[in-house]
Parts: structure tokens; C-alpha cells; sequence
């Protein structure tokens, strides 16, 4: 809850003011815009947990104050997961107790007890009217959507064979909104890579990527956005075949009926159009491998706002 209007005058801070500047930098610089970067995505979070739609162990629920509150595990610690508006009020708390100063030991002590990024915690700390009475300029550390987990997939299409790009398709979906993004790909190494780096700079850079098999080969094509600084570090995880085979069944199904239904067979025109269509239609979203009770629109969870005039 955010401090009384009496305490921000004391502190010299325009509380309206910043917070408006924080969550334009959010939205502007898509921040930390998943699914339980809101307040009714937690909670949703919660409700699917607590009626065992989501069975994992990395996601728990603790009562505190006779509120519940939602907690990311990580090795033998947990820590509590913020909504955008809450780590705005929670890091300036800190900044205040701090006097405005010592930035490093803000972001080191928030990120000791909540699940929250360091580019969040920046936006929060530049949005503080008294250290910046006016704007600072765009931290080019934040312009990036990065920071989520994807799930890759690169599969022969065999609707037509297209001989610039030797007949393979690109899937790559985000693991928690089910966003999902479409390519049609070289197979030779360089424009695999090339590919993927156009994703990175149009989407933001991952921090894990989960694939199925040949965890070499990926780790190899992912290390090139790292090396010439798109992000630090990007991890390669294998999870169960299953969840990969059916992203790709389904964008497969949904690419056929394209091409059937419009007699072209040009798929690599056609992907782009399924994309759109696959990520602004309400359907259940797979989540840790389950279904959610409720339809969404990966479009709407991915960017926090309608997909208009997206062609």
C-alpha cells in the first residue's frame, strides 16, 4: 500500500507523478509484461493453483496477514512475486530508507525478498521526482521486452517446398502467455542464426529457452545474440517432448487450413497471418503443461492491451 499523501511530502516526491512515469516506462519499454505482472494475474495464478490447474513446484501460495500471496521458488528460497504497481511503492520505500542514494544497495536488497527484475527496479528508482525532477533520459537497458521463457521448436512444413528457405519452420512460443511467433527459416546455420537475432531485437532477448531435443544444437544457435550483447546469458533446458509436439501439431493444423482454405500453398506468407490469428483468439492457455479454466487472448497477456491494426 502506498504511504499517506502527508509521508510523500515529506520525502519531496510527487507520488502521482512518479508513479505515472514509472508505469509509462513499463508500458513503454514493455517491462516485466507477463501474465502475473498485474494484480488480477496473480490472483489468477493463485485460483488455478489452489483448484489444481497448475501443479508445479516452482509456483507457491502463502497466507500472510490473512491475505494470500503468491511466491516464485528458486534452489530452497522463496520469493514473494510484485505487480507492477507494488514493486513501484515497495522500491521506493527502500529508496527513501536509503536516504536517495546507494541505487546498487536498493536493487540488491528488494531482489533479496521479492521476485521482481532489476530493469523494473530501475524504472521505479528513475521515476522518483526528487532524484529526477525532470525525466531521465531512456535507459537503453529496459527498451528490450526480454527476460521470458520461450519454448522453441524447428520442424520440416511440408505443404510446399520453398527452396530459399529449404522447407523449415520456426515455432516459438512464450511459455506463459502462449504467444507465439512464426518463421519461416534457412536451414543452414548462419540464417538460423540471423532469424532468431531479428526475434530477439523485434521481441527482447529470452533468459531460458525450452526445447525437446538436440539441447547442443540449440545452445549452439542461441549463443550468438549473447556473445555480441543482445543478453547476458541465455539458458537452454530440455522439458518433456509432449509439450513441444503439440505447439507444433497445433500451429501445423492451423497452417494447413490456411493453406487449404485459400488454395496457396506460399505457407511463408501464411505464417505470418496464423500467427496474427493465433495470438488475438480467446482460447485456453497451456500453463506448466494444463489447460487454464479460463479462455484469454495470448495477445492481450503478452502486451497488456487489444492487438489493433496489427496488419
Amino acid at each position: 500500500m502506498a504511504p499517506g499523501k502527508h509521508d510523500w511530502k515529506t520525502l519531496f516526491i510527487d507520488y502521482d507523478v512518479a508513479k505515472q512515469r514509472y508505469l509509462k516506462a513499463v508500458k513503454d519499454h514493455h517491462i516485466n509484461t507477463g501474465l502475473i505482472s498485474t494484480n488480477a494475474g496473480i490472483q489468477r495464478v493463485i485460483k488455478d493453483i489452489e483448484n489444481k490447474v497448475i501443479k508445479t513446484e516452482h509456483f507457491v501460495v502463502k497466507l500472510r496477514r490473512r491475505r494470500k500471496y503468491l511466491y516464485q521458488k528458486r534452489r530452497t528460497r522463496f520469493f514473494r512475486i510484485l505487480s507492477d504497481e507494488e514493486t513501484f511503492d515497495t522500491v521506493l520505500k527502500h529508496h527513501f530508507g536509503l536516504k536517495h542514494q546507494h541505487e546498487r544497495l536498493t536493487i540488491s536488497i528488494v531482489r533479496k525478498y521479492y521476485s521482481v527484475s532489476q530493469r523494473n527496479i530501475r524504472a521505479a528508482l528513475n521515476a522518483c521526482t526528487r532524484c529526477y525532477p525532470q525525466p531521465p533520459p531512456p535507459d537503453t537497458r529496459i527498451k528490450l521486452p526480454g527476460g521470458r521463457t520461450w519454448r522453441l521448436n524447428i520442424v520440416p512444413f511440408a505443404i510446399n517446398v520453398l527452396p530459399d528457405v529449404s522447407n523449415y519452420l520456426l515455432v516459438y512460443k512464450e511459455n506463459m502467455t502462449n504467444f507465439v511467433i512464426l518463421r519461416p527459416i534457412p536451414i543452414e546455420f548462419e540464417g538460423m542464426v540471423v532469424t532468431l537475432l531479428k526475434i530477439c531485437l523485434e521481441f527482447g532477448p529470452p533468459n531460458v529457452v525450452l526445447v525437446s531435443e538436440k539441447l547442443d544444437f540449440y545452445k549452439d544457435l542461441l549463443q550468438k545474440p549473447v556473445t555480441i550483447g543482445f543478453s547476458p546469458k541465455i539458458t537452454v533446458r530440455l522439458i518433456p517432448a509432449d509439450i513441444i509436439a503439440n505447439d507444433t501439431a497445433e500451429v501445423e493444423a492451423e497452417l494447413t487450413k490456411w493453406c487449404e482454405e485459400n488454395e496457396n500453398k506460399d505457407w511463408d506468407i501464411g505464417c505470418h497471418i496464423v500467427q496474427l490469428k493465433m495470438n488475438t483468439t480467446k482460447k485456453k492457455i497451456i500453463r506448466f503443461g494444463k489447460p487454464t479454466q479460463e479462455l484469454e487472448i495470448p495477445y492481450n497477456l503478452m502486451f497488456r492491451g487489444e492487438a489493433n491494426n496489427m496488419l
